[in-house]
């Protein structure tokens, strides 16, 4: 079985030690599924067998993404199968030990990025009594502040670029082999100018009606340009609490992120000035730039 038919990541099942992160595109090279594989632990070969690997993905797309890798590896000696409800869980903390010292040797560091919390695959008893392990909403906090995308609720299948959801800084993708490499190198190669013109950011959200703000929502320059010419600048992908993600021009995004720099604002009601725009469905868009970017992507 080679996990490259699986996964954009760049190991193969005896070599997948505890988590690698990958994703399956489209021949478009756009994103249908972000996953993690975890192997080489106790808890893992006890469910996919010696050398198997647990495909980690959001629960919603569970049965689309076992139609779809049971689809591309129709000729190579994979057997997939689901894992039963409620006997294994993903847990992550920022604990070095997990909560627990019987989880030392399970968790580890997310593989996108310097700094982010551990993670991995243990029973689904112990999420209740690890108090270390970062609940659904405290995890997904972390994830907006720090620009990481997850699951078809933030990445459509089929709709952003592997490059506008920044998998080639995330250890999502490799250079060649396997059919992700091709797509890889296919949308690589119709970049124009060599630099990707989009990327998704995470953001702070504020103003009055930043409780209602809510992906889809279109972000420009100044509310009372239009969202068309030069006003327009992307959209939230996800808003929760005052957070969020969004994909947006990293031309006109940029100059925003600079400390004291004015903020983004909300497209809603564009056709009148911000001043005239009802308070409870206005909202500032301020996009930061996360310490794991290359610097080339905006210098």
């Amino acid at each position: 079985c080679d996990v490259d038919r699986l996964a954009g990541g760049d190991s193969s099942p005896a070599e997948v030690n505890r988590v690698e992160y990958g994703a399956l595109l489209n021949s478009a090279g756009r994103v249908l599924y972000d996953v993690f594989l975890h192997g080489g632990t106790k808890e893992v070969e006890k469910e996919a067998g010696m050398g198997g690997v647990i495909v980690e993905c959001s629960a919603n797309a569970v049965d689309s993404l076992a139609d779809a890798l049971r689809r591309r590896t129709m000729l190579a000696d994979v057997t997939i199968k689901s894992v039963p409800a409620r006997r294994l869980a993903v847990a992550a903390s920022f604990a070095s030990d997990g909560g627990d010292p019987g989880f030392s040797d399970v968790l580890c560091n997310d593989p996108r990025a310097a700094g982010s919390a551990r993670r991995g695959v243990v029973p689904a008893a112990a999420v209740d009594y690890a108090e270390s392990f970062m609940d659904g909403e405290g995890y997904r906090a972390w994830r907006y502040g720090h620009g990481m995308p997850c699951g078809p609720s933030e990445l459509p299948p089929g709709v952003l670029g592997a490059f506008e959801v920044n998998l080639d800084a995330l250890g999502g993708l490799r250079a060649s082999g396997g059919f992700v490499g091709a797509d890889y190198l296919r949308e690589r190669s119709s970049r124009k100018g060599g630099r990707v013109k989009r990327r998704v950011m995470p953001v702070v959200i504020e103003g009055e009606g930043a409780a209602k703000a809510a992906a889809g929502d279109e972000v420009v320059v100044a509310r009372h340009g239009g969202f068309e010419g030069g006003n327009g600048v992307g959209r939230l992908l996800a808003a929760e609490d005052g957070r969020g993600l969004a994909l947006l021009r990293l031309d006109r995004a940029m100059p925003a992120a600079l400390e004291g720099a004015p903020p983004l604002e909300s497209a809603l009601g564009h056709d009148e000035s911000w001043s005239k725009a009802d308070p409870k469905v206005a909202f500032t868009v301020k996009p930061t730039v996360p310490s794991w970017w290359p610097r080339a992507w905006y210098e």
